[in-house]
């Protein structure tokens, strides 16, 4: 590198920004107060990456361990029962302009809309592949729109079921790869 960096607090800062960008892009498992906790050690990286120690790593993997397992019970109770779409609500989509929520609450919530959003739209494809079918056969068993919804939530209930299990093959090594592309990030 012609300029390499110094690993020093500056250092740190960019490390830390990248791994908790990288840890939790979507904002679907972090609570602000667990960043805050991550925040302590945003200055000692540094150190950490010198002696050859793993303390803010391993802070953090155990932090997101829990908070992916407390997240796989609140899409399972969301879409157990039957989605409300009386209610009119947005949803922001685009992960740069989430905030981490401030409680499990917050969290819970932002899962509900998730939950919302793709059972939604699950449902519009599946209305779209009815519409599609009837204009081509009259023997096509049309389903009515509860019909629908229940399938759908066991799509997505099946989709997110398998996101999850992949999460959870995700092991210490595979978080650990994570981390060390967030330091050597920061020199590009």
């Amino acid at each position: 590198h012609f300029a390499p960096l110094e690993i020093n607090d500056k250092f740190s800062e960019k490390v830390y920004k990248f791994y908790v960008q990288r840890l939790d892009y979507n904002k679907k498992f972090l609570l602000q107060s667990d960043v805050e906790e991550l925040k302590k050690y945003e200055h000692s990286i540094d150190e950490d990456v010198n002696a050859g120690r793993f303390n803010f790593f391993n802070k953090s993997l155990e932090i997101i361990t829990d908070r992916i397992q407390e997240a796989q019970t609140y899409y399972k109770d969301i879409l157990s029962q039957p989605i409300d779409f009386t209610k009119e609500e947005t949803i922001q989509l685009d992960a740069e302009k989430l905030n981490f929520c401030k409680s499990k609450e917050e969290l819970k919530d932002a899962w509900r809309k998730s939950m919302k959003y793709q059972v939604l739209a699950k449902m519009g494809d599946m209305l779209e592949s009815q519409e599609k079918a009837k204009e081509k056969s009259d023997t096509v068993k049309i389903k009515t729109k509860e019909e629908i919804e229940v399938e759908a939530r066991k799509k997505v209930l099946k989709s997110n079921d398998d996101w999850f299990k992949r999460l959870k093959e995700f092991d210490r090594n595979d978080r650990l790869a994570i981390y060390f592309n967030s330091i050597t990030g920061v020199y590009d």
